[in-house]
């Protein structure tokens, strides 16, 4: 099996040396736009854009589609982004600006929050389960699970398996593909069974057998795991706050970008205020809705607390007006309490830095 870089870091160095290139990204977009172009009608419909969502989504860490709702609801965001809101399918002239801006997006945030990619392929998984730490770990566990009892059912072996670590080289087996590609087929393989009761001795050798198995199983098929940390402290939003330009520029955009989401007459329904947050989040520092659940209650928080027009509608002042209260809202509400954030979710085996952008 041919050797992978156990650990690479994506950070978006790559994504704007190709898009600052001009020839190699008119390049890049005429053979994606060929690739994605599945009907050859000049024309990319959502169901041809999904690669693009998924690579995105890969390069920003998310876990592969159908794995999470609220990841899935960014997908869905990504795609009514190109088809901007209502449209069914774009042409060629229309997808470049918006995979370019999406691109552009993409590296500036993970040049903030860069990207770690680990390849795990069973060696650290093996190395663990030879260790002292290992049998140490499992006596916790097992009393843990078992309590005042001297024996726990054969389910704790998977339960077990599953409060294993990246660090210790097993992949998130909260994971449902995870759970059900990898760790339930090695527990079958070596014979664990659900329904006997194991003693202390015994579990910690079906549980060495498990992951012996696991690992095993991943020397073949290695697990890439995207780990990202971060720290929601308000310091983002104060930066774009004490920049006026920048910060008139970016409603001023944001606005523009919200004309599929208005009314004839050019106002926005109060309620689509919560888009427009998402449109400029990147540039205050707020994860996109759903990614982060602590951080969607503080914003839901701060919008509540904004007094909103009665009659439902705003204009472009308006909007700038609310829009600035509910982001001095959610500083205020970040200094006084940071919200820290890390994971670890699996990431698409045939993607990396490099060929993320291969969509």
């Amino acid at each position: 099996m041919a050797q992978t870089k156990s650990i690479e870091v994506m950070d978006g160095s790559r994504i704007k040396a190709l898009v600052n290139d001009t020839r190699a990204f008119a390049s890049y977009v005429d053979a994606k736009f060929c690739t994605l172009d599945k009907s050859k009608n000049g024309r990319l419909s959502r169901e041809e854009l999904m690669p693009i969502a998924l690579a995105v989504g890969n390069a920003l860490g998310l876990p592969p589609q159908g794995s999470s709702p609220n990841a899935d609801h960014i997908y869905d965001e990504v795609l009514s982004e190109f088809l901007q809101g209502q449209k069914e399918s774009i042409t060629k002239e229309e997808f470049t600006p918006i995979l370019r801006d999406m691109l552009l997006g993409v590296a500036d945030g993970l040049e903030r929050d860069p990207v770690m990619l680990r390849t795990l392929n069973g060696e650290a998984l093996e190395r663990y389960v030879k260790s002292t730490q290992f049998e140490t770990d499992a006596v916790q566990l097992f009393s843990e699970m078992a309590g005042d009892n001297d024996a726990v059912n054969g389910d704790c072996i998977k339960g077990a398996i599953q409060k294993m670590s990246v660090e210790q080289g097993m992949p998130p087996a909260s994971d449902g593909k995870i759970l059900k590609g990898i760790v339930e087929p090695s527990l079958q393989s070596v014979g664990t069974n659900g329904s006997r009761r194991y003693t202390q001795d015994e579990f910690m050798k079906a549980l060495r057998q498990s992951l012996n198995a696991i690992a095993s199983w991943m020397r073949e098929k290695p697990v890439t795991v995207a780990h990202t940390e971060k720290c929601f402290d308000g310091s983002a939003i104060a930066t774009l706050l004490k920049d006026e330009p920048v910060l008139q520029q970016i409603l001023n955009d944001t606005w523009k970008s919200l004309g599929p989401f208005k009314s004839d007459d050019g106002m926005l329904l109060k309620s689509n205020i919560r888009i427009g947050l998402d449109l400029l989040g990147p540039y205050a520092g707020l994860p996109p809705v759903g990614a982060v659940d602590e951080m969607d209650r503080v914003i839901e928080e701060s919008i509540k607390l904004v007094v909103l027009p009665h009659d439902g509608f705003l204009d472009k002042d308006a909007f700038s007006k609310c829009t600035l209260e509910i982001l001095g809202g959610i500083m205020l509400q970040l200094q006084g309490k940071p919200i820290k954030v890390s994971s670890n979710v699996p990431a698409a085996t045939d993607q990396s830095s490099d060929d993320c952008l291969r969509l």
